[in-house]
């Protein structure tokens, strides 16, 4: 994957893809519903967890030159089956993520991106909203 536009119009960023399930009030979601610091802390592993493993990348190197610059756009799916869903989509395109494992009780919460220009990656999560 190779962007042409220059780093200024193209910014490197890293797409987060929280489980709305956990975070929703719902009479079937009563098992799930998390504190939102908590699913926030789960995003925050997942996107250290990304960096770490593409960190000799170069959009890594990029993405962390300018720590001032910083960018991450968190998007919500309605469930696991979701956040599956877009993990085996990510992974036949050669897309490097991470999917966060919460310990001990192996639910997968959340998925970060390792860092690309917004070019090569946004249309991929074209008609996911944002989380709110």
């Amino acid at each position: 994957m190779a962007s042409s536009l220059s780093s200024a119009d193209d910014p490197v960023l890293q797409y987060i893809l929280v489980r709305r399930d956990l975070i929703q009030a719902c009479a079937a979601c009563q098992d799930l519903h998390w504190p939102i610091g908590s699913v926030v802390a789960q995003g925050a592993h997942a996107a250290v967890a990304a960096i770490a493993e593409s960190y000799n990348d170069e959009y890594t190197s990029r993405y962390l030159a300018d720590l001032g610059q910083m960018r991450k756009v968190v998007l919500q799916v309605d469930n696991d089956r979701h956040l599956q869903e877009f993990a085996s989509t990510l992974r036949s395109r050669d897309v490097r993520h991470h999917v966060w494992m919460e310990r001990p009780e192996n639910i997968a919460t959340c998925l970060c991106t390792a860092p690309y220009p917004q070019s090569m990656i946004r249309p991929l999560f074209a008609g996911l909203r944002l989380l709110r």
